[in-house]
């Protein structure tokens, strides 16, 4: 093959490739914002087929809700009885250059008032969850495939659940629920002043307390792996009046807490 062809095959590909990219990507949403008094707020609840979710504090009145993300988009946001609602569709977009493969995963970050509300409840079928600093008597959050993080939270009551993830929780005030079929979960609480209850089919347990609880009852169980209790190869243990009950099953996965 001679150079002129060579450099005419190399020119097809080129043009190829960009028009594969961009029919690939051919919608861009960028700083889509929303505002909501928070005074007509009582509950959020945010629905997800697929975007990286983060929710935060921020220091204003409002409720704001910001998406970037690439490929078809559908948001539909409406607040009913005091209870607003975030449901968005998308799908993650490829685009293809020469080498390389690139998949824009849509992001939906909401950004909340340091208030109390009575719920929040965010579901995500592909995709993280990011949830911290924010108070909620309720707290919900489920994924079927993504890693769940929940730090510096204050609820009474919280459940996480996922299908497939990992599960962090940090700093979590409240009673504390976690569901599992496949990944490992974290929790890590500077001081034990609620009940948890974990729940796995495969994967690691770690519960870390920093130090031996004042008043609790731990009990754990797996069928295929070691429990670990503050260093001793132990099942159950008693702290105290055990007054706050700890439970953490696996079907396969050790359990350690310490």
């Amino acid at each position: 093959m001679n150079l002129k062809k060579i450099i005419l095959v190399a020119v097809i590909f080129v043009a190829a490739a960009s028009i594969i990219g961009s029919s690939f990507g051919n919608r861009s949403h960028k700083g889509w914002d929303t505002a909501y008094n928070v005074e007509k707020v009582q509950s959020i609840q945010v629905e997800s087929n697929v975007a990286q979710i983060w929710v935060r504090p921020i220091a204003s009145n409002e409720i704001l809700v910001h998406f970037t993300g690439q490929g078809r988009l559908n948001i539909n946001d409406h607040l009913s009885n005091g209870q607003l609602t975030i449901s968005e569709t998308a799908q993650n977009s490829w685009r293809f250059s020469i080498g390389r493969v690139q998949n824009h995963t849509p992001q939906l970050e909401i950004m909340l008032p340091q208030a109390s509300f009575e719920r929040l409840s965010v579901s995500n079928d592909v995709g993280t969850i990011l949830v911290e600093g924010i108070r909620a008597e309720d707290l919900q959050l489920t994924s079927r495939v993504g890693e769940i993080t929940l730090r510096d939270t204050q609820s009474n009551h919280v459940l996480l659940g996922s299908n497939v993830g990992q599960i962090n929780a940090t700093h979590v005030a409240g009673n504390l629920g976690i569901t599992s079929d496949m990944g490992q979960i974290s929790i890590s609480l500077p001081v034990l002043g609620q009940n948890i209850d974990v729940t796995s089919r495969i994967g690691e347990v770690n519960l870390n307390l920093g130090q031996a609880p004042e008043n609790a009852t731990i009990h754990t169980a797996t069928q295929l792996g070691e429990s670990r209790i503050f260093g001793e190869s132990s099942t159950s243990a008693t702290f105290g009046d055990g007054r706050y009950q700890v439970n953490i099953s696996t079907n396969m996965g050790e359990i350690n807490v310490w």
